[in-house]
Formats: C-alpha cells, sequence, structure tokens
C-alpha cells in the first residue's frame, strides 16, 4: 500500500499533524483506497477492455 501513488500524499503528511491524527488519516486513506478506488478502477479496466474487444470484433468484420 505505501508504494500507491494515491497513498503517498498520507505517507508524507505535515510534521503539524499530531501522530494520533496522522494514524486516523493513513489508516482511513487505506480503507478507501482499497474498498472503492480499487475496486472503481478495475471496473474501468474491464469496461474498457470490453469496449476495446468489442471495436476490434465490429472493425475487422467490414470487407
Amino acid at each position: 500500500m505505501e508504494d500507491s501513488v494515491f497513498y503517498k500524499p498520507f505517507v508524507n503528511m505535515s510534521d503539524t499533524i499530531t501522530a494520533e491524527q496522522r494514524a486516523t488519516l493513513m489508516q482511513q486513506a487505506q480503507e478507501r483506497i482499497k474498498q472503492d478506488l480499487i475496486p472503481s478502477l478495475k471496473e474501468i479496466q474491464d469496461f474498457l477492455v470490453t469496449m476495446s474487444r468489442i471495436r476490434t470484433l465490429g472493425t475487422s468484420r467490414i470487407p
């Protein structure tokens, strides 16, 4: 998770944020990334792959 481009802003938080706040924010970020962002990105990927296949099949049938 720490290598994720979406998580990096939480790893590099300002020193003005307390350790407790930092831990809470990092935990919430991990949960949102795992539960919302990654599944949404997967849906987009699946959609794009499907649309690409549909267009490829349609184009190949044109004489």
